[in-house]
């Protein structure tokens, strides 16, 4: 059964949030399953609410979708917060699986499947697919790596591109996606043009599972495990690696967590992860590399850095405008958290990829696909395509990404004055942006006035957006 209904109760708030809640006895399903939206009621809950280490799954503004337990929702319906039930139960879809298929995730692809058909292609395309292992996890599995390229054993030094998928576990579609973009490539190489020259012209990298050992626990113990198996002793495990990256990792406790037992723990150090470690030295490796894309799920959004706080990227205009293109095409949410379209990170791969000084700048991308963990198997081929030509966007501009990028600004010469009111104006235009200006639009506005507002009372012109005046500091006056 599923439901929707929406609460609104005015008890006494509660002081804080209670912790995690301790595991549960192995299960096909383990932990919350009921997915709620939160609307904090007072900003001491937001805070509360976003540092509980309970499973935030996003935050939209100033609303949460969390998973939570039965004892976790019936605080949450005595806190005063308004609470809309989404889902009271998000592994239905998954018992019907193990029932009828007697698999924990179905028509998903598993890790052995995955390995499989990675070596399977390039036995059946050798001449333009080379499958490779970058490196081993915690408990020794090797990490999978596929190159798509012409002279395919040879670094070339080709503008490359890296699609990589499931640095969360849980997050099953995001295997799918990257390897049906590598099968969309070499299946019309030499019948399709448009194929034919990313082929022949880019190096293209598929890293279907980065996170192998969690994803094998979710295929055999809990559909619900998100971090690597990391054993970091008194009973818990796992690292979120998507926070373990060496580029601002442990910035603050709002973007990861320093808590073993936390959703979002980001390790005991900077790059501790072996599965981290083989991502790192991979692009180390790799300086041509010039876009990534990571899959995750879900939430309908095309996301890009900077992760661990809200601001803009000095690329906002080329990050935009793929993200602007890739929308178009699925109609997906583009943003950062500054603009409100997730919640802060810190040790993630994207800010990893742009920042490091030990590479070339990488413009790296989030898609967070589809509206749930564990959509119907009959979705997958739908989720999968709405995210191919997304994708193409990174082959067709690798060469040169700053094309994304709008028209430079021109250069303006001085105006003179003019007793008549006229104004000469003179500009040059940019010759060396990737993308040049064919038309300005010139606007002239008149009767311009200056004020000056010292702020010395309530009654100033200054809107102060529930911000106080204080008499720390003066502009004036007393």
């Amino acid at each position: 059964m599923r439901s929707r209904f929406a609460v609104a109760l005015t008890a006494l708030l509660l002081p804080a949030l209670a912790g995690p809640p301790a595991a549960a006895a192995a299960s096909d399903v383990e932990g919350p399953n009921i997915l709620v939206r939160v609307e904090p009621s007072t900003k001491d809950r937001f805070v509360a609410l976003r540092d509980s280490g309970w499973d935030v799954i996003h935050i939209h503004g100033n609303t949460f979708d969390i998973l939570v337990d039965d004892a976790q929702l019936a605080e949450l319906l005595a806190s005063g917060d308004r609470v809309t039930i989404e889902d009271d139960d998000v592994y239905a879809n998954l018992r019907e699986i193990k029932a009828r298929r007697g698999t924990l995730i179905g028509n998903y692809t598993t890790y052995a499947e995955m390995a499989a058909r990675m070596q399977d292609r390039a036995s059946t395309y050798p001449s333009i697919c080379s499958v490779q292992s970058i490196g081993t996890s915690h408990e020794g599995r090797d990490i999978w790596a596929m190159k798509i390229s012409d002279n395919v054993g040879t670094d070339e030094g080709e503008p490359g591109v890296l699609y990589m998928g499931t640095y969360h576990a849980r997050e099953l579609i995001a295997v799918e996606i990257p390897l049906a973009l590598a099968d969309s490539l070499l299946m019309n190489y030499g019948s399709d043009a448009r194929y034919t020259d990313w082929v022949n012209e880019r190096e293209i990298w598929f890293i279907p599972i980065v996170n192998v050992d969690g994803h094998v626990y979710v295929e055999n113990n809990d559909t619900n495990w998100r971090k690597n198996r990391r054993n970091n002793g008194g009973g818990s495990f796992g690292v979120d690696i998507n926070r373990n990256h060496d580029w601002q990792w442990g910035h603050d406790n709002n973007g990861s967590s320093g808590t073993p037992s936390s959703l979002t723990y980001r390790g005991p150090s900077p790059a501790s992860e072996p599965e981290v470690q083989a991502i790192q030295n991979f692009v180390n490796a790799h300086s041509n590399l010039r876009f990534s894309i990571s899959y995750h799920s879900y939430g309908d959004l095309w996301l890009w850095g900077p992760g661990y706080k809200p601001g803009l990227s000095p690329d906002q205009d080329l990050f935009g405008e793929y993200g602007a293109q890739a929308t178009a095409a699925n109609g997906y949410l583009p943003g950062n958290p500054a603009v409100g379209a997730i919640y802060i990170t810190n040790g993630d791969v994207n800010d990893w990829l742009y920042n490091s000084p030990s590479h070339p700048r990488i413009y790296g991308m989030t898609p967070e696909v589809g509206s749930a963990f564990y959509p119907p198997e009959s979705q997958i081929p739908s989720l999968v395509a709405e995210n191919i030509e997304p994708a193409w966007i990174a082959l067709d501009n690798a060469d040169r990404p700053e094309r994304l990028a709008p028209p430079g600004q021109p250069t303006l010469s001085a105006i003179p004055d003019s007793p008549n009111g006229d104004a000469l104006v003179q500009w040059s235009a940019p010759t060396t942006a990737d993308t040049l200006p064919v038309e300005y639009e010139l606007v002239m506005k008149e009767g311009a006035t200056v004020t000056t507002d010292g702020f010395e009372s309530a009654g100033s012109a200054i809107f102060t957006n529930g911000w106080t005046r204080s008499t720390a500091r003066k502009f004036a006056g007393s």
